[in-house]
């Protein structure tokens, strides 16, 4: 019999850490990018309909600054995300009941960038999905992307995630939501989850 599937999020789940934090005017940049009218286009570029050398020109156009430099800036902070030290341990514990899969709406920068910078993904998941590389948003076409890693197991799996959107699509689903959105949060609900309290 197979291991039911622990899906764990990763920005405000696993990592805390944020784009372009290296750049001086990270708090320009971000506000600039991830303002409510860009909402469409973060989307867009989390199915994988952008690239991130897209998102750096408009970004450079919008602000102007150089592009080379935010460039070089966007790289090295995607490179340099991490999963926060405490809940390597508790990930790996999980395996032991769950087959573990890391399961974010990213963009290619997570694939490119960030995965390549953390070699030892590879040996603290079983798996990872990017929506980026997918195409799929976790709620888009009723959580597709959830069915099509889980199948039959989805009623037996568990999602830790911090956003309620993907909570409310996972349950619909038949399957066990941790919400989280801090570290402590985090490492409560995987203490939860292999039955460590």
């Amino acid at each position: 019999m197979s291991k039911p599937f622990l899906f764990v999020d990763f920005y405000k789940t696993v990592s805390f850490d944020y784009f372009w934090s290296t750049h001086q005017e990270a708090k320009i940049i971000g506000q600039t990018l991830f303002s409510a009218d860009n909402r469409a286009l973060i989307n867009a570029w989390m199915r994988g309909q952008h690239r991130a050398e897209d998102i750096v020109q408009m970004v450079a156009g919008t602000t102007n600054f150089p592009e080379f430099e935010l460039w070089e800036s966007l790289v090295h902070s995607a490179a340099t995300l991490t999963v926060f030290d405490e809940a390597l341990p508790l990930i790996v514990e999980a395996k032991q009941k769950y087959q573990v899969i890391l399961f974010t709406d990213n963009f290619d920068t997570f694939t490119r960038f960030t995965v390549p910078g953390n070699p030892s993904f590879y040996g603290v998941f079983d798996s990872i999905v990017n929506s980026a590389d997918v195409g799929l948003l976790k709620c888009d076409e009723q959580g597709k992307s959830f069915l099509h890693v889980a199948k039959e197991e989805i009623g037996n799996s568990v999602l830790i995630d911090d956003s309620q959107s993907s909570k409310e699509t996972f349950e619909a689903l038949g399957g066990m939501v941790f919400q989280v959105g801090t570290p402590e949060l985090t490492m409560e609900a995987f203490r939860s989850v292999i039955g460590v309290m």
